[in-house]
């Protein structure tokens, strides 16, 4: 996890406050504190935090440019085939200088441009900035794994992947009467709308282009109905699901740190542990929250898998004080009210992995 920030100031030669825009990338420190970068030029910058899980050294730095310069580019995400476009970069005469996602997803860019994004496997929001053809390109993966926020305020464009950059950039926080009323019935706010006015979210498989004279157009470059209708038959259900599903499992430990498991002991969180034994991931660690009430407690179930399939297990509660901390705590990171009673543990749960 990364986060990202911007600012473009449309029609315009107001130049980019260097001060405002570093207070938005380190209102995102929680997302990436490995790292920072700021890049600015005149009436256009964007932030990166970044949180190193591929080439953990300075050449996976953001924001990152291309070797001719011309685009600029902030990424928050993972593209699990990234190695596949070694050879085909090659033969187009790119040289791959670094083991980072990032590299390759911008040299993708420069050979295909959006075109590249239905050959991408993995989770993504990314913005980048065409100096040549003066327009900022937002795109958000397929699912929506990746969040990307943005505003129009004061004939300026401003993004980042949490709302409260948004704010911290001095976009007013106002809450949206008919946002509240969705949110509160729905637990969310369905489409583009947010909460919050004058705060939109970029839609999953949906890729923005704001041009320096305002002009918008937003594309969609991958649709669920459209995907489903044009599948063909399945024939064996059972062994495609096991197949998609132990491949899905497989490409998220593409990782140069180590990858561990939040393990509830339900049937989700237990299957990925299944896969990952069968296909012969060795010395994992899960991580669990117990409840001291045996009607809620999964502990067992999950201690009894680690143990099976001899990975370590580590398993805490969440009570009283530190159950209040961690539900204000979340409230910060979520940025609105809390809907689900699940994030002040998944919270805790992910502190305790973290070392």
């Amino acid at each position: 996890m990364c986060g990202i920030n911007g600012i473009l100031h449309l029609q315009s030669q107001k130049k980019v406050d260097e001060s405002v825009l570093t207070k938005m990338r380190d209102a995102l420190e929680h997302r990436g504190p490995d790292d920072k970068g700021l890049f600015v030029e005149n009436n256009v910058g964007f932030g990166h935090r970044r949180l190193s899980i591929l080439d953990v050294t300075s050449a996976g730095h953001q924001p990152f440019l291309s070797d001719d310069g011309r685009y600029v580019m902030v990424y928050n995400g993972e593209i699990y085939n990234f190695k596949d476009f070694y050879s085909e970069l090659k033969s187009h005469g790119f040289d791959i200088k670094t083991h980072s996602d990032t590299e390759v997803l911008m040299k993708l860019f420069q050979l295909y441009g959006l075109e590249m994004l239905n050959r991408l496997n993995g989770m993504f929001a990314f913005a980048i900035w065409d100096k040549k053809e003066r327009k900022l390109i937002l795109v958000r993966d397929r699912m929506g794994v990746k969040p990307l926020y943005y505003s129009f305020y004061n004939e300026t464009v401003y993004f980042a992947s949490e709302q409260k950059a948004l704010f911290t950039a001095g976009v007013p926080l106002k809450i949206a009467e008919d946002g509240l009323g969705e949110y509160i019935f729905n637990r969310f706010v369905a489409g583009e709308n947010t909460l919050y006015e004058n705060v939109k979210k970029v839609l999953p498989g949906d890729s923005i282009t704001i041009h320096e004279s305002g002009k918008i157009s937003t594309e969609k470059w991958w649709d669920l109905q459209i995907e489903i209708n044009n599948h063909s038959e399945i024939e064996k259900p059972l062994e495609w699901f096991k197949s998609t599903f132990d491949d899905a499992v497989r490409l998220r430990m593409v990782s140069d740190v180590p990858v561990g498991v939040l393990l509830s002991g339900g049937l989700d969180s237990s299957s990925i542990l299944v896969s990952l034994s069968q296909q012969k991931f060795k010395k994992l660690q899960t991580y669990n929250v117990g409840f001291k009430e045996e009607e809620h407690d999964e502990s067992h179930l999950a201690k009894m898998l680690s143990k099976k399939f001899h990975y370590g297990f580590h398993t805490m509660q969440l009570e009283n004080d530190s159950l209040y901390e961690k539900l204000i705590a979340s409230t910060y990171f979520q940025d609105e009210p809390i809907i689900h009673l699940s994030e002040p543990h998944l919270l805790a749960l992910s502190q305790m992995a973290k070392p």
